[in-house]
């Protein structure tokens, strides 16, 4: 889910199947957030600073490679809205039609 006021519209776009790119993107995000590093919304103005801890390790890359592996056998949709409010009706309009 992305939720940022720069986006106009709410919508929902499936997730699979996963391409080679989107695989790499989602170990990028679930590292960062192993360790500690916030992903930039709007990308990096200055030098990024604070503390990272690294929490990172062979294993749990092991474990962020079966998570995308399962993650590929399931059927889910990314939404993006401009806030909660229109993320919410565009899940509950979802439900109501799904």
């Amino acid at each position: 889910m992305a939720v940022h006021p720069a986006l106009e519209a709410a919508s929902l776009t499936p997730a699979v199947p996963l391409s080679v790119n989107e695989r790499l993107r989602l170990h990028e995000m679930l590292g960062r957030y192993i360790s500690g590093l916030p992903t930039p919304l709007t990308g990096v103005r200055g030098v990024p600073y604070g503390p990272v801890w690294p929490l990172d390790t062979p294993a749990l890359a092991g474990w962020r490679s079966h998570l995308i592996a399962r993650l590929a056998d399931c059927q889910f949709d990314y939404l993006h809205a401009p806030g909660p409010a229109t993320a919410a009706d565009l899940l509950a309009k979802e439900a109501e039609t799904g």
